[in-house]
């Protein structure tokens, strides 16, 4: 994938985020580094904004998108 279709994903990420807690939120350098490896390994967008709205739906305020491996794990491919 191409640096633009990079910066579309994070920046979808970052806007759901932003969506979700109320206040901008910008991907630390280690956060952006594994969604960098996300990218990389085909996981889809939908997949991760799917485990993000999961998380707020359960009340869990992400500080970090560590939360999100497990939760990734247990879903299955969209």
């Amino acid at each position: 994938m191409s640096a633009v279709e990079l910066v579309a994903y994070v920046d979808a990420l970052e806007r759901r985020l932003t969506a979700q807690r109320g206040r901008e939120h910008v991907l630390s350098p280690r956060d952006f580094a594994r969604v960098r490896d996300w990218q990389r390994a085909g996981v889809p967008v939908a997949r991760l904004l799917a485990a993000i709205d999961d998380a707020a739906r359960e009340g869990e305020v992400l500080t970090s998108l560590a939360a999100l491996v497990s939760r990734l794990a247990q879903r299955t491919p969209s």
